[in-house]
């Protein structure tokens, strides 16, 4: 006699099919794919910001001291303001060591291009008479501090105004009779014993990551951020 077996639909079914595995491993490759894809977006946006606040910070610091300092810059024919396309001198009411309140100051780039750093350098009123008898020959003579005011400069910009807030030709400012640093040639008579009306500000910074790139041998300068500001000069020109 013949026995018959019969299993019912449940238990036939008891494992999945290829296809239904294909299908879930794609579903979930895709998920896979769009988390990292997510986080690596959020990851490049918090570092983008991050670069932003380092070099915003960096910048409107650099620019508010420059700015207190140019504001209280003193100009008579013993106590010079030179300034070029890139490096400014002058004196200025500012504290300084020893509590000397007169103090001559000296903005430049150093370093090598393409990458700089802004120095700020200091010479006392009372420590350097060779300034002051000589005016356009002090920034060059022994300074008693530099302090670094930013790292990772490229660019670092000045442009002089008049009173009636033009641009000066040529470019420079000498407020001497004299030719010397940083002018090729004596300053003009609209200069002569007086700091100019006004300076514009440039300074363009990338942040320290792209400064290591740089280092490192990366072949593209990165997109620099610029910053800028005018500053008017009591009793300027």
């Amino acid at each position: 006699m013949t026995r018959l077996s019969f299993q019912s639909k449940s238990q036939r079914r008891g494992g999945f099919t290829i296809l239904e595995l294909l299908a879930a491993m794609t579903i979930l490759s895709m998920l896979v794919v769009m988390l990292v894809a997510t986080f690596s977006q959020a990851s490049r946006s918090w570092l983008q910001a991050e670069n932003r606040v380092e070099t915003y910070g960096q910048a409107r610091a650099t620019l508010d001291f420059i700015s207190k300092e140019l504001t209280q810059a003193v100009t008579t024919p013993n106590s010079s303001f030179l300034g070029s396309t890139n490096a400014m001198a002058f004196v200025a009411t500012v504290n300084g060591t020893n509590n000397v309140d007169v103090t001559g100051v000296f903005y430049q780039l150093t370093g090598t291009a393409p990458i700089f750093a802004l120095t700020r350098s200091v010479v006392l009123y009372s420590a350097s008479p060779n300034w002051y008898a000589n005016p356009p020959s002090w920034p060059a003579t022994a300074v008693s501090t530099v302090n670094t005011l930013a790292e990772n400069v490229v660019s670092f910009t000045l442009s002089y105004t008049d009173s009636s807030g033009n641009p000066t030709v040529p470019t420079y400012w000498n407020s001497t009779g004299s030719a010397g640093w940083p002018s090729t040639s004596a300053g003009q008579a609209l200069m002569i014993a007086r700091p100019p009306a006004g300076v514009q500000i440039t300074i363009g910074i990338i942040d320290s990551r792209s400064t290591n790139r740089v280092k490192a041998g990366a072949s593209a300068l990165p997109v620099t951020q610029t910053f800028s500001t005018y500053v008017s000069i009591p009793n300027g020109q």
